[in-house]
């Protein structure tokens, strides 16, 4: 269970959140539909962070390390790469973005990302930030646990599980 705060966004230069919301502002921010931040926390270290905006139905979710430099970051959508449209009141994970680091900058060093179809298609790219070097590979894959019910207020729960989601051993696979 996370400590939850709210506040408008997140400044990734400064690794920090940036204006404090009240829980009662946040709220308001939700039932209008507007852009707001929950920054999870356990023993005073931010672990998480989701970007909330339902008037377009999207959820922004960022993992962070320990040094609060986003590892991991996933976005719920209702609407498809494909242009169609979830079902009202769900969405879902259509892009996963991991990052490597090997020093205490926030440059990374190495970068995959995934997009997903509502089909199970998935385009894979891994790619070597230091040396530009890319690999590209299409894939299909259950996205059965890619669905979920846009958030009530104060139920983020579902968003912030990183078992949720297995990445491609795309050295292994035969797709692409």
């Amino acid at each position: 269970m996370y400590d939850i705060s709210y506040s408008i966004g997140w400044f990734r230069a400064h690794r920090r959140s940036v204006g404090k919301l009240e829980t009662h502002e946040a709220h308001q921010l939700h039932d209008q539909g507007k852009l707001y931040t929950v920054v999870a926390s356990e023993a005073d270290r931010t672990l998480a962070l989701m970007e909330i905006r339902l008037e377009v139905a999207c959820v922004g979710v960022m993992f962070l390390d320990e040094k609060r430099r986003v590892v991991l970051s996933w976005t719920f959508s209702a609407l498809g790469l494909d242009g169609r449209q979830a079902p009202r009141g769900t969405c879902f994970l259509t892009s996963v973005v991991g990052r490597q680091f090997d020093d205490d900058t926030d440059k990374a060093a190495f970068g995959t990302s995934y997009d997903y179809g509502f089909d199970g298609t998935c385009q894979v790219i891994r790619e070597n930030l230091r040396t530009r070097e890319r690999a590209e590979s299409q894939h299909h894959v259950d996205v059965s646990a890619h669905w979920e019910a846009l958030p009530a207020f104060g139920c983020y729960e579902p968003f912030l599980r990183r078992e949720r989601w297995t990445p491609i051993d795309v050295a292994r696979s035969s797709d692409g």
